[in-house]
């Protein structure tokens, strides 16, 4: 609370912010609450552009439903944001309905009450806990789990949400910031926030029950690498390149400063 109340008035104050903002002829945000605040600064014209990106190799062909006890992945900083005792506590209530596994790659300050959960849950048998995990060495994971689930209640967007959706991988996510924004269709369910947190749990579970256990799983990694394709490097290069041709053609000549901002 006390950082939504301050943002605002801060970035007003922000002298270079503001600025740059409102001489900007397009600033490029990553979701709609940065778009409202840009807008609100001066912003002549605020278009959408994640600004996480891929290379084009990480790009799979959509698969098939991986066979066996199914596998929910986690990847992230087990940072109280990243809410990784919500993806425990998600787990589960999914494992009340049926057998799976939990696998969770990251390290960071949470690890430690994590692993206390995992125990106080009964869960040590379903649940591997990675630790740090090379970038690289991620593609296997995402290879061979059957589900991604994204917990992450503040981030502009999510590069772990991209990396699972290029290679083919549906996902389960909170219809919330960033990801709530962005439109990919059947990839993902995106839960709503409830009034109640402690419905989340049981929201996020029957979320991955349903990816799990339907039969749209084909059709969502479909979704997945469809998506995801409009995000690799290379893609996203060519549409920066084509706004600032757009720029230099409506510039009124060579002496205008006028630039192209980018916002997180």
């Amino acid at each position: 609370m006390l950082r939504t109340v301050s943002t605002g008035p801060l970035l007003k104050l922000n002298r270079r912010s503001w600025q740059t903002i409102q001489n900007a002829t397009v600033t490029l945000v990553t979701n709609s609450a940065t778009a409202a605040a840009c807008r609100r600064l001066g912003a002549a014209d605020v278009r959408y552009m994640l600004a996480e990106g891929l290379p084009r190799d990480w790009l799979v062909e959509a698969r098939s439903r991986p066979a066996g006890i199914p596998v929910v992945l986690w990847v992230g900083r087990f940072l109280p944001r990243k809410a990784p005792t919500l993806a425990v506590q998600a787990f589960a209530e999914l494992r009340r309905d049926m057998r799976a596994r939990l696998i969770m790659a990251g390290d960071g300050p949470l690890l430690g009450r994590v692993r206390e959960m995992v125990e106080r849950l009964d869960l040590r048998e379903d649940v591997q806990l990675l630790g740090r995990v090379p970038w690289n060495d991620l593609k296997s994971l995402y290879d061979s789990a059957s589900a991604f689930l994204f917990t992450s209640l503040r981030d502009s967007s999510g590069s772990q949400f991209l990396e699972a959706l290029s290679r083919g991988l549906p996902a389960v996510a909170l219809d919330h910031h960033g990801i709530g924004d962005v439109n990919v269709g059947s990839a993902a369910v995106k839960v709503a926030l409830s009034q109640r947190p402690d419905e989340l749990p049981a929201r996020l579970g029957s979320a991955l029950h349903t990816v799990l256990c339907d039969h749209e799983w084909e059709s969502r990694s479909v979704a997945c690498v469809n998506w995801a394709a409009g995000h690799t490097w290379p893609t996203k290069a060519a549409a920066a390149t084509q706004i600032y041709q757009e720029i230099v053609k409506g510039s009124p000549g060579p002496q205008s400063d006028q630039l192209t901002g980018s916002v997180g």
